[in-house]
């Protein structure tokens, strides 16, 4: 998939590694899905958090109870799987 600006999401996958921040940006007005949350790494797009873990997420950022969010670990880019996808590690104030 391709970002607004044309730069491919999975070209920006290839460089993530473990550890690098993330930046979760709630999308309100998002046509698909009023809860959609884009995830982005250094300042670029990669993603969503998936539908079903989004209005949960979306109210811990509404709450500010998220300290802080990076990279687990990078998946896929394999031949079995060629397409590359985020594991998130979400620190959350209880």
């Amino acid at each position: 998939m391709r970002n607004v600006d044309g730069s491919s999401r999975q070209q920006i996958l290839t460089r993530c590694r473990a550890g690098d921040p993330v930046e979760l940006r709630p999308e309100p007005t998002n046509p698909h899905d009023s809860n959609a949350v884009a995830v982005y790494v250094s300042g670029r797009q990669v993603g969503y958090v998936s539908r079903q873990k989004a209005p949960r997420i979306l109210r811990d950022i509404e709450c500010s109870r998220i300290i802080f969010v990076s990279v687990y670990k990078v998946s896929g880019g394999t031949k079995e799987k060629p397409s590359r996808g985020i594991v998130l590690y979400v620190a959350v104030r209880a």
